[in-house]
């Protein structure tokens, strides 16, 4: 049951793939799914977690929801929503566990800003107590597998800190965040050294299977250093091994290869994407591609409406985020002051409309980005808000391609689709007034499949998001009034469906094809156990369609006879949610050929008056017979009138004909009859009134 967040259950308990002026008249376009089934989704449950903050989230395969946030919690949820485990806190107390991830086996990675009494494992890369952190532990969560302090300067939290995590299929873990000095780096590192004088953003690789200092298998530095300094925000691993990092710059010399998309410094601060291979290259050769991602503005650098949790130049909030699908293709999602910063022509939201009424001197809007594998151009961008402060902190990715984003909108006007929550609450004027927001992106970035406000009054923020593999969506974070952590979970928003297919592209009416059907997953998978029932329609009120039907290991192949000429389409839904559906579209159904005639002309002349009819061809199920090229013949009952000769229908009648200066002598009820010359069955009559 889903409650507003400022009237959620409290928890009774208190312990408790991270991927992180005048407004214009245009309005972004919202448009439907056409090639996924489109849902209205719907809250399964909201869980209040009071006294914490979640930060990241990840899910199993069972459904269960894994927390990382505030105190080094890491908290498991189960699929209903109403069972919370606290697994493990690393500390006494303190610190915070900025990102979450999984292995296939269960096991659970966390890192984040260690707090006092932080508990290491004897195989340590390193004892030295330090603000950043890296644990590996097993499915139950009650047990450390490895546990280290990430090297750094000590300055404090704002130089050096964790961001994000994630692993490979064989249990490599990497680390990104912001490092000062004290980072130690690898002999095989794109960037050994520090640089400039503020922090460097950083990538690292530990091999838990390893212990002491053999663990660290990469670490590098990468960035300049200038003015704020840089770094990283999140990270993300594809099924090769290749690592993509995202993050923030305020340095112009930040490092970009050639014939990356942005090589050149846009503004005041840019988000960066960049992607390494350090598992079979090293040194210079170890990074892919890096670029500039921004605009004149503040990219990447969330703006966190005036609340306190902003200070030293850094809020210590989600900045960009990052996923990869199959082919090598990063999304990254993050906040942009920027009104040039990169769009894509047909992408969502073109046009920049962020404000700045709660964030001081600042506005922005959130952006949803995609770069092909080689890191040389936008596959799409798109910016996403209203005219109030929006900020993206996390995305994640389902099987099709689409994007989900979450994070926080102070904007009235935030653009919505299927709304579970329609309306802002976070309460206006106050500095600390937002409302969560959970958006899916449709593959292209053209339209939004799914937008929706989550929220109570006050400052409410969405820190992290993920998907399960039924397309359910999870979004964790925290509120400030009162002051709680929550986790979220909507039904997908692109669902099961049917697909429909194998019937002709083109077919003569009355001539039967066959379909099949098949029951899909939400993840695309067939749906083998699909018990349900199918129901079929068509736009053709003439079809002979199957009856109802059951599937075997989820599909069927069934006939289908149409007959009324034109494009058609074939339906098939399940009978108890017709949510559950796919369509064939776009059929041609072509006319079959004439069976008889239609006459149609005066139904009363006087007599020796000339007169016209129009001959219409036509088959068996009223198409006219736009192919009939017969020669017609005719004759009236009485005899003795002034009829046309034989006629052949040519190709410029499209089976139809009119014929004039017919004259009728006789006077009373006559017919005319009109047949072919080789088949007298196709024939008509037409009975007319002679005066």
């Amino acid at each position: 049951m889903w409650l507003p967040f400022s009237k959620r259950r409290r928890s009774h308990r208190t312990q408790a793939n991270h991927s992180k002026t005048s407004r214009p008249t245009y309005r972004p376009r919202l448009e439907a799914l056409e090639d996924r089934q489109l849902l209205s989704p719907a809250p399964l449950y909201s869980y209040s977690m009071p006294s914490s903050q979640g930060w990241a989230v990840a899910v199993d395969n069972s459904g269960d929801a894994y927390i990382a946030g505030q105190g080094n919690m890491v908290g498991k949820l189960d699929p209903t929503g109403t069972s919370f485990q606290s697994l493990n806190y690393l500390s006494g107390g303190g610190g915070t566990g900025t990102a979450i991830a999984l292995d296939s086996a269960g096991n659970i990675y966390v890192t984040g800003q260690p707090g006092p009494n932080f508990a290491l494992t004897s195989n340590a890369f390193s004892n030295t107590p330090s603000y950043q952190f890296v644990s590996e532990l097993d499915p139950t969560g009650s047990n450390l597998l490895y546990s280290t302090y990430i090297p750094g300067s000590q300055v404090g939290p704002w130089s050096d800190r964790a961001e994000g995590i994630a692993v490979d299929g064989a249990g490599n873990i990497y680390v990104t965040g912001a490092a000062t000095s004290g980072f130690i780096t690898t002999p095989n590192a794109f960037q050994p050294v520090y640089a400039g004088t503020s922090p460097n953003a950083y990538i690292a690789e530990f091999n838990p299977g390893l212990s002491g200092a053999a663990s660290l298998v990469y670490g590098s530095f990468l960035g300049a250093g200038q003015s704020s300094g840089d770094g990283g925000t999140a990270v993300a691993v594809d099924g090769s091994g290749n690592v993509y990092i995202t993050g923030v710059t305020f340095s112009s010399a930040f490092p970009t290869t050639a014939g990356a998309f942005q090589t050149v410094f846009g503004g005041a601060s840019d988000s960066f994407v960049a992607k390494f291979n350090t598992s079979s290259l090293s040194g210079a050769a170890s990074l892919v591609y890096s670029t500039f991602l921004g605009g004149t503005g503040n990219d990447g650098f969330c703006l966190a409406y005036g609340h306190p949790f902003t200070g030293g130049g850094w809020p210590y909030f989600p900045g960009p985020a990052i996923a990869v699908d199959s082919s090598g293709a990063a999304y990254v999602s993050g906040a942009t002051s920027s009104a040039n910063f990169p769009t894509t022509p047909g992408a969502f939201q073109t046009a920049y409309y962020g404000g700045g009424s709660n964030s001081g001197p600042f506005g922005s809007d959130a952006y949803v980005t995609k770069l092909n594998a080689s890191g040389s151009a936008l596959v799409y961008s798109s910016l996403l808000g209203g005219t109030g402060i929006d900020n993206a902190y996390s995305i994640a990715l389902d099987p099709y391609g689409n994007a989900t984003v979450s994070g926080a909108t102070a904007s009235t006007d935030f653009p919505l689709k299927n709304p579970i929550q329609s309306t802002f609450q976070g309460g206006q004027p106050s500095p600390y007034s937002s409302d969560v927001f959970v958006t899916t992106f449709n593959a292209s970035g053209s339209a939004l499949l799914f937008s929706t406000y989550l929220g109570g009054a006050g400052l409410n923020l969405g820190c992290g998001v993920a998907l399960d593999s039924a397309g359910s969506v999870y979004v964790t974070g925290f509120t400030v009034s009162p002051a709680s952590g929550f986790v979220y979970k909507i039904s997908a928003p692109v669902g099961p469906s049917f697909t429909v297919s194998g019937f002709p592209t083109t077919i003569t009416a009355g001539t039967s094809g066959t379909i099949t059907v098949t029951a899909l997953n939400a993840d695309g998978s067939v749906n083998t156990g699909y018990s349900g029932a199918v129901h079929f329609s068509s736009s053709d009120r003439q079809a002979v369609l199957p009856p109802d039907a059951t599937l075997t290991n989820g599909t069927g192949t069934f006939s289908v006879t149409l007959k009324t000429a034109g494009t058609q389409w074939i339906t098939a839904s399940d009978t108890g949610n017709s949510n559950i559906a796919g369509s064939e579209s776009g059929i041609t159904v072509t006319p079959g050929a004439a069976t008889h005639f239609l006459i149609s002309g005066p139904t009363s002349i006087a007599a020796n008056t000339f007169f016209s009819i129009t001959l219409t061809a036509v088959d068996a199920y009223g198409n006219i017979a736009t192919g009939y090229r017969g020669t017609v013949h005719f004759s009236d009952s009485v005899g003795g009138a002034n009829l046309p000769g034989n006629y052949t229908f040519q190709a410029s009648d499209k089976g139809v004909h009119t014929f004039t200066n017919l004259k009728l002598k006789t006077k009373g009820m006559q017919t005319i009859t009109i047949w072919d010359t080789l088949n007298n069955t196709i024939l008509g009559a037409f009975l007319i009134n002679v005066t």
